[in-house]
């Protein structure tokens, strides 16, 4: 899964300024290199297990999820939730590897769903979307389930509480009551001149919550997985009506539609995707006040389409884009996250058939082992360049550096001096770099980290204990 190299050495690179005695001291920053504040200090945000969480796409499937090394991978990048979710679920079971329902019968195969549940790792939290009702439900000419069946479709919901639940046992919390319907029942009518149906999705959302909740009182619903989080005015309306039964909000984002769009621009979007996670939560503590409602990006990568085929989504520029887009996330309030998606041909982080690993699976990996605690304050000068996050936990020190340019950069960084977060000069670090040659682990100390150098769109995470 790793690979082992000396790192780059330069000599204008990347300097630990800690200005005590007895420490390293502070030199002037070149004029060129990019120079970083951190102060340990100053807490802004927290993170926990979910927030650098994985959609599982392979995961319906009991042949993936029965793999060894799927299962060792998966346990490698160790999401601290797991979003069960793709359409394939709505296909038949006989037919489909990752289909859950019986045509026939027109019903869940529950021998399907517990093959898949049993043989999942244990320890990660699971988050289970219904995406849509089955085919042998009707919808209108607006594509919205008619009204005769909403009843099914709830009691077709609360069916598969009771078989996850109730019958095996698998005490799943989070489920999701359909996904990115905002483009049938606002989206699609705003676009076709008609008034938007968002009181439809409302009600059918609300039949779902309260029928799961009579099987198994204890979990929480949410919605509505927006594809659109944008249309902020719709969103609202849907809050407001189905607060009574909402217990968490979720919105999709996507940087591109085209696999030509540069570098810069989506990794400049995937900056910009935690203004959503801070700005739904203004609307959730205005409209719900005195109870906490999370907030989840439980979908994103960089193309909204897999025809793009995009190639960054499986090379080194991935994690690159997935590091801009959970540090701007978690650090704007985001409960959770679930990137799209485990492993597919087009979006995973394992590739289909070996499951081997691409570089966002070794940045899930880091991030979840070192990166839950506190976040703490960080600035950057040239933020369109280089952006830093740091995280502590105890006596546990992480810092990440987000390198969004191509070309070579220099990176100054100074750990602001506070009496609580100063180091010896000696104090064992490890330095991670994922970069176009894969990962790189080096062992060093905070005094030999002092020249490091970004040789091009990369992440470099520094981890090290405060000695004792």
């Amino acid at each position: 899964m790793m690979s082992y190299s000396m790192t780059r050495w330069s000599a204008s690179a990347l300097f630990i300024f800690l200005g005590c005695s007895g420490l390293l001291n502070a030199q002037d920053p070149s004029t060129d290199a990019t120079v970083v504040n951190v102060d340990f200090s100053k807490v802004i945000a927290t993170t926990k297990p979910g927030s650098y969480g994985l959609n599982g796409f392979a995961a319906i499937d009991p042949a993936v999820v029965g793999d060894d090394r799927y299962q060792k991978n998966l346990d490698y990048i160790h999401p601290g939730i797991l979003r069960i979710h793709s359409y394939n679920m709505m296909g038949d079971s006989k037919t489909t590897p990752g289909g859950w329902l019986d045509e026939q019968n027109k019903q869940w195969d529950r021998g399907k769903i517990k093959a898949v549940l049993d043989k999942l790792p244990p320890g990660v939290e699971l988050l289970i979307n219904v995406p849509t009702w089955p085919d042998w439900m009707s919808a209108d000419g607006d594509k919205c389930l008619v009204d005769s069946d909403s009843k099914a479709f709830a009691d077709f919901c609360a069916d598969l509480v009771r078989i996850v639940n109730v019958e095996n046992k698998h005490h799943v919390r989070y489920w999701e009551i359909t996904n990115e319907k905002d483009d049938v029942y606002w989206g699609a009518q705003i676009n076709n001149g008609k008034p938007p149906r968002i009181d439809d999705l409302v009600k059918l959302y609300l039949q779902c919550a309260v029928a799961m909740k009579a099987v198994d009182p204890t979990i929480q619903t949410g919605g509505p997985a927006a594809a659109r989080p944008d249309h902020q005015d719709q969103v609202r309306q849907f809050i407001h009506g189905a607060k009574g039964q909402l217990d968490f909000v979720s919105f999709h984002q996507y940087a591109s539609g085209s696999a030509k769009d540069s570098d810069l621009s989506v990794f400049t979007k995937a900056q910009d995707f935690g203004k959503t996670s801070a700005q739904y939560h203004d609307i959730v503590r205005e409209d719900i006040p005195g109870r906490t409602v999370p907030v989840a990006g439980d979908e994103f990568n960089i193309s909204w389409t897999w025809e793009t085929q995009d190639p960054r989504m499986k090379n080194y520029k991935g994690a690159v884009f997935d590091a801009l887009a959970l540090t701007s996330l978690v650090q704007n309030g985001a409960d959770w996250t679930c990137a799209w998606n485990d492993c597919d041909g087009v979006y995973g982080k394992m590739q289909p058939g070996d499951y081997q690993l691409r570089p966002s699976a070794d940045l899930y990996h880091l991030l979840n082992t070192y990166f839950i605690g506190d976040v703490v304050t960080t600035s950057s000068t040239n933020p369109n360049i280089i952006v830093p996050f740091a995280v502590v936990n105890g006596n546990h020190y992480a810092l990440a550096l987000i390198s969004m340019r191509s070309t070579p950069q220099d990176c100054q960084v100074q750990l602001l001096p506070e009496a609580a977060h100063t180091f010896p000069q000696s104090t064992p670090a490890t330095l991670y770099e994922i970069d176009a040659q894969g990962l790189h682990q080096t062992a060093t100390t905070l005094s030999a980290i002092a020249q490091y150098h970004f040789p091009s769109s990369s992440v470099a995470i520094v981890t090290w204990d405060k000695p004792q």
